[in-house]
């Protein structure tokens, strides 16, 4: 059952779980008339700080104040326009379904979409967020003609449940501050890679909006064990690895890199 059946509701807000009292700041700073940061339970210290914030405002004014304010702590923000009452079994998703029906007017038929679901449950739920995306995905696809791209959205569909509750919005992905759910950056594992250092800088050229140059030479400062020369070198670039420590044997042979053992402060003393 829909509690809102009309207008927006409310803005979730993400971030490091260690974040939250810096974010609640930030929050009551930007947006003196908002009420209180209404945390939810994770169930785990080591989940996000994931938040339900009345900002009083509609959410693209939200998220353009959130832009100008510079808030530092925020990872990831989605609108709240439909809620719904949740019973944790498999009728949740006809539910959702439903809800997600109410909003497929807010989503251009043509620009791709993707449904980006988080489920807070403390044990397991008759379903999981794979299946959440896919029910809605489909059903949407069906209903408007938008075509899904899970890897390239420009529109977001954003569902978190709860054992009791369902929160969904849409909005254009750029405005979400990630088009990544919950802000958090996922990438495969790859064959032969060295160290889940690795995932660092892929993410960080990502958010960054970073072109790595087709050619040239890069420096790799702490390089051991070499997961961020492995990258660089994917993308073309000759490496400088500087560091003491010994490299990952899978880079030993590569023309391409340079290990030079010593320490930052060395090297740039001798220019």
């Amino acid at each position: 059952m829909s509690k809102n059946p009309q207008g927006p509701t409310g803005v979730l807000i993400t971030c490091d779980a260690q974040s939250r009292a810096f974010v609640a700041e930030e929050i009551r700073r930007a947006f003196p008339a908002a009420p209180a940061v209404n945390w939810f339970n994770t169930y785990e210290a080591s989940e996000d700080g994931i938040a339900l914030v009345d900002p009083r405002v509609p959410f693209l004014q939200f998220a353009d104040q959130v832009g100008s304010a510079g808030l530092f702590f925020l990872r990831h923000i989605a609108p709240v326009q439909r809620i719904v009452t949740l019973t944790a079994t498999q009728a949740d998703l006809g539910v959702l379904s439903t809800a997600a029906d109410e909003l497929a007017h807010l989503l251009d038929p043509t620009r791709p979409f993707s449904v980006q679901s988080r489920v807070l449950a403390r044990g397991p739920l008759p379903y999981r967020k794979v299946m959440i995306n896919e029910t809605l995905s489909l059903r949407l696809e069906a209903l408007t003609g938008t075509i899904m791209n899970t890897s390239e959205p420009e529109n977001v569909v954003s569902v978190l449940c709860t054992p009791t509750t369902g929160y969904l919005g849409v909005s254009p992905a750029r405005r979400n501050l990630s088009a990544w759910p919950g802000g958090k950056h996922r990438f495969k594992r790859e064959d032969g890679q060295i160290s889940r250092a690795e995932f660092k800088l892929l993410e960080a050229l990502s958010v960054f909006g970073v072109s790595l140059p087709r050619g040239g030479t890069a420096l790799d400062i702490g390089a051991a064990p070499g997961g961020w020369t492995r990258v660089l070198r994917a993308a073309g670039l000759g490496v400088v690895a500087l560091d003491p420590a010994e490299l990952d044997v899978r880079l030993a042979g590569d023309p391409g890199v340079v290990h030079v053992r010593r320490r930052i402060q060395d090297y740039l003393s001798d220019g």
